[in-house]
């Protein structure tokens, strides 16, 4: 029966399965018991992406464990003098340290740093191939800016979305009056890049659909565990109710406005919607998408 099922799904479905196992056990159940199965979580998922991982060779495991050494080294040294990231201490839920530090970081930092590089690579491919078989020209550059400096954003957001929930989890704590400081994200930014920039020129198959759904769960599992904490459960319950309200209501909105506009009385601007031949519009936007998308990144950080 498993035949029927890739191993990207069935990847997936173990992953969503043990995330809401462990999502409803910190919610509802007893906390410390779930929180003792985060290093098993993490390394599931850890040999998962692996597993997943297609035409395994020298420069993947090469990256892997670069990965895994940068990442547990800038934590010792940030630990130990403060000089990186800031003043913070872990604390025992992800088991044995090294130099005051969880092994199991280095795996985390490899976790992050790939799923991010491969959701990135993966977002942008189609474009950039759109983009190349339309004008001849493979952006290169472009596709080596975005991959690190798209894929280190992207890293950095996960950190910013985890770290108030693996303080209030008890994986580490920020010294002083507790708050996370900005330098902490300024330090993840420039190490991403330089762990990204040897995932773009590791020369690995970068199509892992497992890494992005991954990503995505992980995301959403920090997501709903940092509302579920500030948010009482009647607001959970209300906010629920109105996101599906909004998603029925919305569905059938556009496909009345779809049925009966599009292809009423606006059919002159929609058929082509339904042609196979792209004209001059579609054939320029991917380039345009491209720079739009990148430019957007840019500015974020540049403000």
């Amino acid at each position: 029966m498993l035949n029927r099922f890739t191993k990207f799904e069935i990847a997936t479905a173990i992953a969503v399965f043990f995330h809401s196992i462990g999502l409803v056990g910190l919610l509802f159940f007893d906390k410390n018991f779930f929180l003792a199965a985060t290093p098993f979580n993490l390394l599931l998922s850890f040999v998962l992406l692996i597993w997943t991982q297609t035409e395994k060779n020298i420069f993947f495991f090469l990256f892997l464990l670069i990965s895994f050494g940068v990442g547990i080294s800038v934590e010792i040294i940030g630990t130990n003098t403060g000089v990186l990231f800031g003043d913070y201490t872990y604390g025992n839920v992800l088991g044995f340290k090294i130099k005051n530090v969880p092994v199991l970081i280095g795996i985390n930092w490899f976790i992050i740093i790939y799923c991010s590089g491969i959701s990135i690579n993966t977002l942008l491919m189609k474009a950039i191939n759109r983009v190349a078989a339309d004008t001849g020209n493979t952006p290169m550059a472009l596709k080596a800016l975005s991959v690190i400096i798209d894929g280190a954003t992207l890293a950095v957001f996960f950190d910013w979305l985890m770290e108030p929930v693996a303080v209030k989890l008890g994986y580490w704590t920020w010294n002083g009056d507790g708050s996370i400081p900005m330098f902490n994200y300024i330090c993840w930014f420039i190490v991403s890049l330089l762990l990204l920039a040897v995932f773009h020129f590791a020369k690995f198959n970068k199509q892992n659909k497992f890494a992005v759904n991954l990503l995505l769960i992980q995301l959403m599992f920090f997501f709903i565990v940092k509302d579920f904490f500030e948010i009482d459960l009647m607001s959970w319950i209300l906010l629920i109710a109105i996101t599906l309200g909004t998603f029925v209501l919305m569905e059938g909105l556009t496909w009345c406005i779809h049925r009966y506009i599009m292809h009423g009385f606006l059919w002159s601007l929609h058929k082509d919607h339904h042609q196979k031949k792209p004209g001059i519009f579609e054939k320029m936007m991917p380039s345009f998408s491209c720079l739009q998308y990148q430019a957007g990144f840019l500015l974020c950080w540049v403000l």
